[in-house]
């Protein structure tokens, strides 16, 4: 059973705990207050006057003539994020962070110390609440792709649960547009094919959704109809992402940052013993639009593999301005490759206990060394 949580309007609410006279007033967060500026968040009582993420600041004063406009503080938001981090490790220690406001939780055999996975949703959400001020929305199913799906249905500050039985009944009235790991644009391609509904998708042929939406797309709907649940004895992937604060097709600013993710994902596979057979880059650019680019590999848990692979995958991607990248490992197996460098692995042992014992960036290589990695939040 997976727990979906998703911090509500997650960089306003921050403000409005930091400056309560901000509290119940239309409010957008943006990078930069300039002209050329773009909403990060709008808050609830904004985006019911048409303003939203991705708008233009102009745009924005268009439709909200009284709309107050706060430049976003990613220091602070980025410690509101761990207070809630932290808090959900607390209720399952199997915890996987999808994004700097959203992340799912195994709850599977937790019925022990709550009666319902409802009850244990509602006592996740009043301590989050009491210890942060912030709400949260909670989607609970039997795979991530419908936890979130079902989170979506019901925000803000909403809470679901959808048994594992009723499970194709709930897809099957839940409109397109809740699918958001489809794209804006290959949600239009699905409706004028006729595909209105999340649980349509589930009975059409992979043959016949390959020629209307593009690679991401199908890789999501693939995984909504797997099991993604996040197994407590077997992981299918390990990832992470950042979203970064300014547009770029600069290799100078993106494979730092590169570099850093790839040491962040091989020191979560080290502590768990994992090797990964597959990596995978996603990039999404300006426009929203994404790409992902995938290759086998003999088993690795190196950062410095890792980094090599995801390198040659980014380098073709690096086309056009990019706004969100991340690298997954996938594939995972406990079963070492035949030939481990001892010098190598000793080295790695030594780096993750300093790192435990005085945080990750006590030690970090030299490509990640770079201000560049500031550009991210």
């Amino acid at each position: 059973m997976i727990l979906f949580y998703d911090i509500d309007a997650f960089f306003s609410s921050v403000e409005e705990i930091l400056h309560p006279q901000l509290k119940g007033k239309p409010i957008a967060v943006a990078n930069t207050l300039s002209p050329k500026g773009v909403i990060s968040t709008a808050s609830y009582p904004a985006r019911v006057r048409g303003v939203h993420s991705a708008m233009p600041l102009f745009k924005a004063r268009q439709a909200c003539s009284n709309c107050m406009f706060v430049k976003a503080h990613f220091s602070d938001y980025i410690k509101f994020s761990q207070k809630v981090v932290s808090i959900m490790s607390q209720f399952s220690p199997f915890l996987e962070e999808a994004s700097i406001d959203e992340g799912y939780l195994d709850i599977s055999g937790m019925g022990r110390l709550f009666k319902s996975p409802l009850e244990y949703g509602s006592q996740i959400k009043q301590e989050v609440k009491h210890r942060t001020g912030l709400n949260i929305t909670i989607g609970i199913a039997i795979t991530k792709p419908v936890a979130k799906i079902s989170a979506l249905t019901v925000k803000p500050n909403g809470m679901i649960y959808i048994p594992q039985e009723k499970t194709e009944e709930f897809l099957s009235r839940v409109p397109i547009k809740f699918a958001k790991g489809l794209g804006r644009l290959n949600q239009e391609r699905l409706k004028k094919a006729g595909i209105t509904y999340i649980g349509d998708i589930i009975s059409v042929p992979e043959s016949f959704l390959s020629r209307i939406i593009d690679k991401s797309g199908m890789k999501w709907t693939i995984a909504l109809k797997k099991d993604m649940k996040i197994s407590r004895y077997q992981r299918k992937s390990i990832g992470k992402s950042v979203t970064l604060m300014r547009n770029t097709a600069d290799k100078k600013i993106l494979l730092p940052i590169l570099s850093l993710l790839s040491e962040y994902i091989s020191e979560r596979m080290r502590e768990k013993n994992y090797f990964a057979t597959h990596i995978s880059v996603e990039v999404k650019y300006y426009n929203f639009i994404s790409k992902v680019k995938t290759t086998g590999c003999y088993p690795t848990n190196s950062p410095n593999a890792i980094f090599s692979i995801a390198k040659k995958l980014l380098i073709p991607l690096v086309n056009n301005s990019i706004r969100h990248l991340g690298i997954r490992c996938e594939g995972l197996t406990k079963t070492p490759p035949l030939f481990m460098k001892e010098k190598e692995v000793n080295l790695y042992n030594a780096i993750s206990g300093i790192r435990k014992k005085y945080g990750f960036d006590a030690v970090k290589f030299g490509v990640s060394i770079s201000d560049s990695t500031r550009y991210t939040r």
